[in-house]
């Protein structure tokens, strides 16, 4: 009787033990679990935040609610496998401890929670470990702010216009502001938005904003209210005025600057603009990155535009992503200023380009020679460039539908030559063409392509004749 009493007080501490134990595997599980969906979170952009006014899920439309179904099915497959494992150690160690030992006692129970406990801390650990080669961190300067139990999504992209980011890297961004949607601002614009960012636009024209808008992108009333509401802000402009006057003037971007924000200027200006906009954007706390693209209507839309920037590296290496969505390569050239004139030297020997091309066209014709036939044959030869092939059948037929507005390419001529005189640079060609760019504005073409700087060569012409 005694004995039989022993071992019902046995087979009671063991299953205590074993309760206890199997306690501490649930309480495991269960942080295995919060964790699991920590990451799940990381992985998949889930923002923790309180929701955004007329947030649009952008993980429902298009390719990315495919990735997301898949996110989701392999980290709930992840967690059955974790539990599963605990339970598995726990059955096997407790049996094969007790088989050993010949008894199952307390010794037991914490061998097999400490072991179960290292297994699950490994799988987690390599989870984690997989989950930042998929999710980079986003830098300590762009932190987001974090509330509790309200969740937004944001869609992951894959970039596939032979960017540095690979997969489904991506940074993330509480906000993306764009300024100015023109024929260039709309398209980039665009872009952000199918690759699943957040974006807040603004334009002079607030008819311009309704596309994006009703494509999912929300509208503020002022440059400052976007570069606010906003990490980092992007600016496509048409000249140097307007540049300063949205970055410096009332209601304008630095009064929605602070630290740790960031400004990108996509616009085409000289050095001195830049100069001037950074330091009134530092002097908030922010950061600047000039950043002119090399490029027109068609690459924009296409997200093949070539970026080149100057300024803050950290911003640069930040923007990046961006960058990647709206372009097929990006070129840092150190200190604002470098970017500007990287950008005015290219357009400039585009302008001139395009004047001669003009010139050739006029003469094939002249000379009783089919131009169609010229275009061809400069296409397959040494000198052959996608600028001809594109806009030559059109200018044969007398079209000029703006890509690259004819007022914005004498800008950039003008602006050129004034850089070239600060270093002493005779630039005689560029001048020239930019005599012929001014007449055809005189002509009222200025709101044309700039390939329409064949009809002033043209005009003046028909006055010789």
């Amino acid at each position: 009787m005694h004995s039989s009493i022993e071992s019902l007080k046995a087979s009671t501490g063991e299953a205590s033990s074993i309760l206890a134990t199997l306690n501490s595997i649930e309480s495991l599980k269960a942080s295995s679990k919060l964790l699991g969906l920590e990451q799940y979170m990381l992985c998949n952009n889930i923002e923790i935040g309180a929701p955004k006014r007329n947030q649009r899920f952008p993980d429902l439309r298009g390719e990315s609610n495919r990735k997301s179904v898949e996110a989701l099915v392999k980290n709930t497959g992840t967690e059955f496998l974790q539990c599963g494992l605990a339970a598995r150690i726990y059955s096997d160690v407790t049996y094969g401890l007790k088989e050993a030992r010949g008894v199952h006692d307390w010794r037991n129970n914490l061998i097999v929670g400490a072991a179960t406990g290292a297994v699950l801390a490994l799988t987690t650990a390599m989870d984690t470990a997989a989950c930042s080669r998929l999710c980079p961190r986003v830098p300590a300067h762009f932190n987001r702010s974090v509330s509790r139990f309200s969740f937004s999504f944001k869609a992951s992209s894959s970039q596939a216009s032979g960017s540095t980011t690979q997969g489904d890297e991506k940074l993330l961004y509480s906000g993306v502001g764009f300024l100015g949607l023109g024929i260039m601002g709309s398209p980039m614009a665009h872009n952000l938005l199918k690759a699943g960012y957040d974006v807040t636009v603004w334009s002079r024209t607030k008819s311009k904003c309704d596309t994006l808008i009703s494509l999912g992108a929300q509208y503020k009333s002022s440059p400052g209210e976007v570069a606010a509401s906003c990490e980092i802000t992007f600016a496509m402009l048409a000249d140097p005025e307007s540049a300063v006057d949205i970055a410096c003037g009332e209601h304008g971007v630095a009064s929605g600057m602070g630290p740790g924000k960031g400004y990108v200027d996509v616009s085409t200006v000289d050095g001195a603009t830049s100069k001037l906009i950074s330091a009134r954007i530092k002097s908030t706390g922010g950061l600047f990155l000039e950043a002119p693209v090399s490029g027109s209507k068609k690459p924009a839309e296409d997200g093949k535009l070539i970026f080149l920037t100057a300024g803050d590296k950290s911003l640069y290496e930040t923007a990046s992503p961006l960058l990647d969505v709206m372009g097929k390569s990006k070129f840092y050239l150190g200190d604002v200023g470098n970017g500007a004139a990287m950008k005015l030297v290219v357009n400039m020997i585009m302008g001139s380009m395009m004047a001669s091309f003009s010139e050739g066209l006029l003469l094939s014709e002249k000379l009783g020679l089919d131009p169609a036939v010229l275009v061809e044959v400069i296409s397959q030869g040494a000198i052959s460039a996608p600028m001809y092939s594109v806009k030559g059948p059109s200018m044969i037929q007398s079209l000029y539908p703006p890509a690259f507005p004819l007022k914005h390419q004498q800008k950039d001529l003008r602006l050129a030559l004034r850089l070239a005189e600060s270093v002493s640079q005779a630039t005689p060609v560029a001048a020239a063409a930019n005599e012929l760019y001014k007449l055809a504005k005189s002509h009222g073409l200025s709101d044309h392509d700039f390939s329409a700087v064949i009809e002033a060569l043209k005009a003046r012409l028909e006055q010789k004749e």
